[in-house]
């Protein structure tokens, strides 16, 4: 089964001249080939296994039903196999199922966050339920319907505000000391696929959260805009905690960056190569960053990999997940679907994937030094860290990274790694110190140890006044709530 991809604009005209798509990852949708019935198979797998069916269906005290025995047969089929990518869907499941690959739900349009003040509402999505009821981002949650919020089943606020499309929830919030019931409709809410931001320095961030059926396109058109301007310097693909999804959109992704070249090699149960290929690309001139880790999945790995295989980028962070399998979609019965792995797939040097992943150019751990790193990598020069509860931006962009922080007897600790990326050193432990060096060009190492760093669990933590007076670039202000970093230039 081979197929070529096509650089091109509009779906409909792209999707036309692809009349069987692979699809891959742990969000692989959109059936590809039909069967017929179940029942319609039985003579080919076995007279045995309808025999039982129907004796079991019609005779067993349970009263179980035909379709529940069925469906359990084929879930014991799947199970055999112990693959975990290979799996059977009733249509409610691969309802869901598509809804996660596209990133959708039913719900009132809000992100929450729980610190110690209880579970409040970090931001309101626009045109939202919840925008039209008048929820506000700081508002705090104590009660959805008849429920009270409390420690003990705050972790249940999202299940208690989910529900039936168009069926009414009742959220009451603690609004400066007043508490407000609103009530407001369940619809469906569309997450975001793709996310982006222009920096100073001319920096393209691009930020890819599952490879979805319009998140190429998506992703395209948002390229297409930074190329467009003057002072475009470099971009920054951010492909950490993507579980993957459509090769076909990772495909077109990758065409943007590679002309006429193998996206991946794909090898049969019999061991045949079915290279899957890139037909009418383009390239970017801009150097290209690309930020992966644990996480980043599948079709991740497939765009990370043949970016990395062609020198295109340099790929940054922590070693992939190592998912290297292509599943195809099975339509049965009801509504039902199967999904099937029918290939393992190598990059385009050859380099397998499947529980190996993709190793990093660069390897940098710790969510905010990794993104910290790359930006100043990529052209950004000065940052501004701001940490609000939960939230934080990075020059006025929200990132999904912490900042790891304690407030302890006066003094602020921050993370190590952080504080080395906001001045541009490199940090150095030194274990008869207890402490690290931090060094930057052109100046002299600088100690931090004894009561200026402590570990607090997996971080060692630095006192962040001490690291500002060793480098007068840092600034620091507010308090571990209202906490806002900042750093001038590294000459």
């Amino acid at each position: 089964m081979r197929f070529a991809l096509i650089n091109k604009s509009r779906a409909a005209d792209r999707k036309s001249r692809l009349p069987v798509w692979k699809k891959i990852g742990l969000s692989a949708v959109v059936a590809t080939l039909a069967l017929p019935a179940w029942s319609a198979y039985a003579s080919v797998s076995s007279d045995r296994m309808q025999q039982v069916l129907e004796i079991l269906s019609t005779s067993h005290v349970s009263g179980a039903s035909e379709e529940a025995l069925s469906d359990a047969a084929i879930q014991a089929m799947v199970q055999s196999l112990n693959d975990p990518y290979t799996e059977f869907m009733d249509k409610k499941q691969w309802s869901q199922f598509e809804g996660s690959l596209a990133r959708n739900y039913v719900g009132v349009g809000i992100l929450i966050s729980q610190t110690m003040e209880g579970v409040y509402i970090e931001q309101v999505f626009k045109n939202s339920s919840a925008e039209a009821a008048g929820l506000r981002a700081d508002d705090i949650i104590v009660k959805v319907n008849e429920t009270e919020i409390t420690a003990d089943n705050a972790k249940d606020v999202v299940t208690f505000i989910t529900g039936e499309e168009n069926s009414n929830v009742t959220i009451t919030v603690l609004r400066g000391g007043e508490r407000l019931a609103l009530t407001m409709p369940r619809k469906a809410v569309s997450l975001p696929v793709v996310d982006s931001a222009y920096l100073d320095g001319g920096v393209g961030y691009l930020r890819v959260y599952s490879f979805s059926d319009n998140s190429d396109e998506q992703f395209t058109e948002i390229l297409d805009g930074f190329r467009a301007k003057s002072d475009f310097r470099s971009l920054v693909i951010d492909l950490r905690d993507n579980p993957g999804g459509l090769l076909e959109s990772a495909g077109y992704m990758a065409s943007n960056f590679i002309k006429d070249k193998i996206l991946i090699h794909t090898k049969t149960r019999n061991g045949t190569d079915n290279p899957v290929n890139i037909v009418g690309g383009t390239t970017l001139s801009q150097p290209v960053y690309v930020l992966v880790n644990e996480n980043s999945a599948s079709a991740s790995e497939i765009l990370a990999g043949a970016l990395q295989d062609y020198k295109v980028a340099v790929i940054a962070g922590t070693n992939t997940y190592g998912k290297g399998s292509v599943q195809n979609i099975y339509s049965l019965s009801e509504g039902s679907k199967l999904k099937v792995t029918i290939e393992e797939y190598l990059t385009p040097l050859g380099h397998p994937v499947n529980k190996v992943g993709i190793k990093p150019d660069l390897e940098l751990e710790g969510g905010m030094n990794q993104l910290l790193h790359v930006l100043r990598l990529a052209g950004v020069q000065n940052f501004k860290v701001e940490k609000k509860r939960s939230v934080v931006t990075v020059n006025g962009m929200k990132v999904e990274d912490s900042l790891p922080a304690v407030e302890e007897n006066g003094k602020l600790w921050v993370h190590s790694r952080v504080l080395a990326a906001l001045a541009g050193a490199e940090l150095k432990w030194v274990p008869e110190s207890q402490g690290v060096e931090l060094s930057v060009k052109g100046q002299a190492p600088v100690l931090l140890a004894g009561s200026e760093a402590k570990m607090v669990g997996d971080y060692l933590l630095l006192d962040a006044a001490a690291f500002a007076r060793s480098f007068p670039g840092i600034k620091l202000e507010g308090t571990l709530d209202q906490l806002v970093l900042s750093s001038a230039a590294v000459n």
